[in-house]
């Protein structure tokens, strides 16, 4: 499918132009319900373009302000769960999926779970889903206490003297 004008205001094939993806919204997010305005932007949140992604995909890949994602949420409150080609959720562009980079603010990411609260971290292998993938950089390693390994006794020990 094409892109839509919301797509390239967000950062399809080119820098994202907030301001402009914010006037592409921001009137239609405060319209009545059933204004014309309303379902032209919601119909712009719901379009796919070429590679399966909504607006709301191009704006955590570039990590789009409040003022950009909380219209998109309300108009189209079920983007936070859509999964483009590939299995992208909004979510897993917005913590660099791509490049490892966390693009957006926690605000934004906790308005993508806020819409979505069933996201969970992927799974990895040996452990449960949803257990803490991310260590921060400021936790120390996990202490060891030396009994369970050879590595870690006395050398007389190892050798049996």
């Amino acid at each position: 499918m094409p892109t839509n004008d919301l797509h390239i205001a967000c950062g399809y094939g080119q820098d994202p132009d907030w301001p402009r993806a914010e006037g592409l919204l921001g009137a239609a997010a405060g319209a009545a319900p059933g204004a014309d305005t309303r379902a032209a932007a919601r119909a712009l949140c719901t379009e796919t373009d070429d590679r399966g992604w909504l607006a709301l995909h191009w704006a955590a890949e570039h990590g789009a302000p409040v003022r950009v994602v909380g219209p998109m949420l309300q108009l189209h409150p079920q983007a936070a769960a859509a999964k483009a080609r590939g299995g992208y959720l909004p979510l897993h562009l917005a913590l660099g999926a791509y490049d490892g980079k966390i693009k957006a603010s926690a605000e934004v990411i906790g308005m993508i779970v806020g819409a979505f609260p069933q996201v969970r971290p992927p799974s990895l292998p040996g452990r449960p889903r949803g257990e803490r993938w991310i260590r921060p950089r400021s936790a120390p390693p996990a202490p060891c206490s030396g009994r369970s390994s050879p590595i870690f006794r006395p050398k007389a020990a190892r050798n049996g003297a």
